[in-house]
């Protein structure tokens, strides 16, 4: 994971700005993920005029549903009916939201209302009369980022100004612009930063879903393995949702065993934390394959694994190259290919066991 800030165009780095910056990633591994996201709109007010803001995260933004609209938007200084008015009137327009249109056709970069729409025919929408009017928003830019690796999830982001001529400057839309990156990459650190803060077993992997089960964040050998156990949504075509059964229905957590893998689920911040290990291959091995994977990971050859047994049982000699041949077998059950491999799955999983 790179926790330093990501490549930028050009632009004057002021002393404020740079300040920002670290401070922004050294919050982000140190704050829960709703506390987070208002201590970035408190620490923007001081780089960027704005009286007040929107961060949504989620995967469905642009589906139009309003379900959970209030619980995955992060609001600063507007009140909490904000998003489920906006839904409603989502819901009864004859029209698409223009912004949020143009927003989708753009995505990386900040735009005005007015990127997206003349001004005489924004005033008569029912999303400027039946919402920002109502809520005095009368200037703003938004922004909405593209999906990242192992994450179908999006974020919008908006600064509203509530005075009509107070507009937002080419500057100004720069400087948001240069922010963007670096306020979803510290967001993916801060998620991330979640499972830290516990025990990383060996043979695990990790994400973070959202209430959808679509993939916030994930180890590649999350998608891997829920690709190996076909537990990727089969009516999605790009298989970004995790098939559980009755995800929806946890509230703090659960364990579960599922098609071999052992799965823990923690829900917090309207997101779900997940952790999936596949159960010791151990299991699947003979006595005698034991007993020999235990010598081999003690550092003995063949060879002398092969002496030892002897001597311990002159009844039944073993040679060397059966020992070869449990060897190949011992390999094979684990789904390995080296000794060293072997020796590291046996030192981790025998201690669990």
């Amino acid at each position: 994971m790179n926790e330093n800030p990501v490549s930028q165009p050009a632009l004057p780095l002021s002393p404020a700005l740079s300040q920002w910056l670290d401070e922004l990633y050294t919050q982000a591994r140190q704050q829960r993920l709703s506390d987070f996201k208002q201590w970035c709109f408190s620490s923007l007010q001081g780089l960027l005029r704005f009286d007040s803001a929107l961060w949504a995260t989620r995967s469905d933004l642009q589906k139009l549903k309003p379900d959970h609209w209030v619980d995955d938007t992060c609001l600063f200084k507007q009140p909490d009916e904000f998003m489920d008015n906006y839904g409603k009137v989502v819901m009864s327009a004859n029209t698409p939201d223009p912004l949020n249109q143009h927003l989708a056709g753009h995505p990386g970069q900040f735009f005005s209302i007015w990127d997206c729409c003349p001004k005489e025919q924004w005033y008569l929408t029912d999303y400027y009369l039946k919402h920002c009017r109502l809520y005095g928003v009368e200037n703003a830019i938004s922004a909405l980022t593209l999906p990242r690796e192992n994450s179908v999830v999006r974020h919008v982001f908006s600064f509203y100004r509530s005075a009509r001529d107070d507009e937002f400057s080419t500057e100004e839309t720069l400087l948001a612009d240069f922010m963007l990156p670096n306020l979803v990459e510290a967001i993916r650190i801060n998620v991330l930063s979640t499972f830290s803060k516990t025990q990383h077993k060996g043979e695990s992997f990790r994400a973070v879903l959202d209430r959808y089960g679509e993939i916030l964040e994930a180890e590649t050998g999350f998608c891997q393995l829920m690709k190996k156990k076909d537990l990727f949504d089969k009516n999605q075509v790009d298989k970004t949702r995790v098939d559980i059964p009755g995800l929806d229905e946890i509230t703090s957590s659960d364990e579960r065993t599922l098609k071999g893998l052992k799965i823990d689920i923690v829900f917090s911040d309207g997101l779900f934390y997940i952790e999936v290990s596949e159960g010791s291959r151990l299991g699947d091995l003979s006595e005698r394959e034991y007993q020999i994977l235990e010598l081999l990971s003690n550092g003995l050859s063949s060879k002398d694994i092969a002496e030892m047994l002897s001597k311990n049982d002159p009844s039944h000699p073993i040679k060397t190259n059966t020992v070869n041949t449990h060897r190949a077998n011992i390999y094979r059950k684990l789904g390995v290919k080296r000794k060293a491999t072997a020796t590291a799955y046996f030192l981790t999983h025998s201690v669990q066991e």
